[in-house]
């Protein structure tokens, strides 16, 4: 069984797929009918959709696995956009990623109150799949 894509609900689309584009150096998003959709791998995309009728968004924790190579390049992206992020699952470790035994891992907050994790795994853990769903904590 796997996980094959997931909504997650944003005021501003647009605005939240330049976020996850800019962040994971993700492709431009393609237009689905009400929706964006942002393809992370053959095998799993997120689907931005648009909250309506004046409802707030419900703030979620999406989690992010990428190569090494990419969490320095992603992370140097949020250096420079002088991103507020944390290293550590309960907000420790502020403008700093976090770092043991099972790989790296830095938080932040998307335009929408959204905590975005993002992970790599040490060396001797990582498969060779570039960008996965890992968890939802």
């Amino acid at each position: 069984m796997a996980l094959k894509h997931i909504f997650i609900f944003a005021k501003d689309t647009w605005e939240a797929a330049r976020f996850f584009g800019t962040l994971l150096g993700l492709p431009d998003p393609q237009v689905r009918g009400e929706v964006l959709s942002i393809e992370l791998d053959r095998a799993y995309t997120v689907y931005l959709a648009r909250v309506r009728w004046g409802l707030s968004v419900l703030p979620q924790h999406y989690a992010f696995e990428v190569s090494n190579d990419n969490f320095d390049s992603m992370y140097d992206r949020i250096q420079d956009q002088g991103l507020t992020h944390w290293g550590g699952r309960h907000r420790e470790n502020l403008q700093s990623f976090g770092s043991d035994a099972t790989g790296r891992q830095v938080f932040l907050f998307d335009s929408n109150g959204h905590i975005v994790e993002v992970f790599a795994a040490a060396e001797q853990d990582l498969d060779t799949v570039s960008y996965s769903a890992r968890a939802f904590h």
